[in-house]
């Protein structure tokens, strides 16, 4: 596996040394299967890792689309994706571009046929033509900037880049892109040697309570998750386990807010090591002293609130610190994949979780199956649903009772029950009860057994002994504010995928996306899907496991 990584990466290097860049078989086979699909479908995402060469990619279609004549617009929303792209244009000895950015040197190049162009500037300007509109990290279309410019272009083919095609928060590409090309997977990409398998540490997450913290755009909201997370006591623990299972590696931080941040880097500072904070608010001289000397590893640590999250390419990283918190999955595999490049010199990379970011969405090698419906989070449960108990019909949002942030000791959880109770709380849904007062049955969050539940304002599962509230405790509790985590393991362990419960999940979400992708190309109704995961798997585990999908193309079937 060295060998493979340090041939990889010898090949990176040469290659884009050269004049004529030498494509990877994989990102051949892409841009092939690409073309193909482009002349049945005109919207187009190419799915490829962090790392994979999503920008090698886009230039190489570039290039073939300047051999016939077209014109092409590049899109990204950060500097240095564009100064990214620009520079590998170079490599590909595509010279004749221009640049849509403030004071960029190519800036006068206007009539160039290729333009790469900065979205926050392209909307305030005159928009050139364009045969060919390439996004990057495409994951972002859905934004009303991106989505003007492409109503612009309506007889122009749009493919888009991106290694999570979903949104931050969770909803898919659909309503934007109609074709979905899957470059490789990090399994597939880490056997190659392409990638790097990190060693992971992490701790459970049942440390931090979590509950608590109220949401913005289906995350963590930024101010209460700082509030969480910067503490003296997780901020010590970042420090003691980097110096043990990662001192002296070239580390980035990703922090949950910008005073978070700020702490983080103080606390380095103290422990002797040199590091830096960066966020949005950084002048750009100083973010880029900074990043010049973090290569050059004089600076050793970087700390960032929201910057370096996408478009950062530095291939000589080495440790990842998750010192934030996310529920959302594109945003958790956007961080981890900053450091699993190979390099020259190279020989491992670690990944150090504070945030249970593993046990909310696995470890980062595992693979993974797209759809451009995404994992929209569940719909409002408001439909009419039967009590199994006493057979009343009644919407699921009659009475609803909520798991406690502090449950009693001696609960009788096994791991898959653990795994639950955790999910339970992040997702922060509810236990519905009957609303028949001789009845009030439910089926518990954590162990799925049913039970009643009294009409006292606490109650407890006598199968699992989970503790439940009622929803005026739990408003009252909200009303109170966050919760600051109270005790969490102050050493990481090494995890290895073994635990097994969010594979499982993931094992049963894989194969939804891989049924969900195969009966959207053969006419097949969702219905399908689901009564073939629930012969294979079971019922239960496929409700538990499988998200509701927004998008409605079965629907529209004939």
């Amino acid at each position: 596996m060295e060998e493979n990584q340090s041939t990889a990466a010898a090949t990176v290097a040469t290659n884009e040394s050269s004049s004529a860049m030498v494509l990877r078989p994989y990102q051949i086979s892409a841009i092939s299967e690409t073309r193909a699909l482009m002349a049945k479908k005109n919207r187009i995402v190419i799915n490829a890792p962090t790392g994979a060469g999503k920008t090698i990619i886009g230039c190489q279609i570039m290039r073939q689309a300047i051999e016939k004549q077209r014109r092409v617009l590049f899109l990204a929303h950060r500097r240095e994706l564009i100064d990214q792209c620009a520079s590998k244009l170079d490599v590909f000895d595509l010279r004749d571009h221009g640049v849509i950015m403030p004071n960029h040197p190519k800036g006068r190049n206007r009539d160039a046929p290729i333009q790469v162009a900065s979205i926050q500037t392209l909307v305030n300007r005159e928009f050139p033509p364009a045969d060919l509109v390439i996004i990057d990290e495409c994951h972002r279309a859905m934004a009303r900037s991106y989505l003007r410019v492409i109503d612009h272009y309506p007889k122009s083919k749009v493919i888009g880049l991106t290694a999570t095609p979903e949104r931050l928060d969770g909803k898919g590409l659909a309503d934007v892109f109609d074709g979905l090309v899957v470059v490789a997977n990090i399994p597939q990409l880490i056997s190659e040697g392409y990638l790097v398998s990190p060693t992971c540490y992490g701790a459970p997450l049942e440390g931090l309570n979590l509950r608590a913290i109220k949401q913005r755009n289906h995350d963590y909201r930024a101010e209460d998750l700082s509030e969480a997370m910067d503490t003296p006591q997780l901020v010590g623990e970042i420090i003691r386990n980097w110096t043990e299972k990662a001192n002296g590696m070239r580390t980035i931080v990703f922090a949950a807010g910008v005073a978070h941040s700020q702490h983080i880097v103080q606390q380095f500072m103290e422990a002797g090591v040199l590091a830096a904070h960066l966020d949005g608010g950084t002048p750009l001289r100083e973010r880029e002293r900074i990043l010049r000397e973090w290569r050059a590893g004089v600076i050793r640590v970087v700390s960032n609130c929201q910057v370096l999250t996408e478009g950062y390419d530095d291939p000589a990283l080495e440790c990842c610190v998750l010192a934030r918190a996310t529920q959302s999955v594109s945003l958790y595999l956007q961080m981890v994949g900053r450091v699993m490049r190979p390099a020259s010199g190279k020989s491992r990379t670690v990944i150090l979780d504070h945030a249970g970011c593993f046990d909310a969405h696995d470890l980062p090698t595992v693979h993974r199956e797209w759809t451009l419906e995404g994992e929209a989070k569940r719909a409002q449960r408001n439909s009419s649903r039967k009590c199994p108990d006493c057979g009343c019909r009644h919407s699921r949002n009659d009475l609803r009772w909520w798991l406690s942030s502090s449950q009693p000791h001696g609960t009788r959880w096994n791991p898959g029950d653990l795994a639950r109770y955790q999910k339970s709380l992040r997702d922060d849904d509810g236990m519905v009860v009957c609303p028949e007062p001789e009845c009030h049955g439910a089926e518990c969050l954590v162990c799925a057994n049913r039970f009643f539940v009294r009409a006292s304002g606490s109650e407890e599962c006598p199968h699992c002994g989970a503790r439940y509230q009622s929803e005026k405790e739990k408003l009252a509790a909200e009303e109170r504010g966050p919760v600051i985590p109270l005790e969490t393991s102050d050493r990481l362990v090494e995890r290895d995928g073994s635990h097994g419960v969010t594979n499982s999940r993931l094992i049963i979400k894989n194969e939804f996306n891989r049924m969900l992708n195969a009966a959207r190309e053969k006419g097949y109704k969702r219905g399908w899907v689901y009564h073939q995961l629930c012969a294979q798997f079971g019922e239960q585990a496929v409700k538990s496991s499988i998200p509701r999908h927004r998008g409605d193309w079965w629907r529209n079937l004939a």
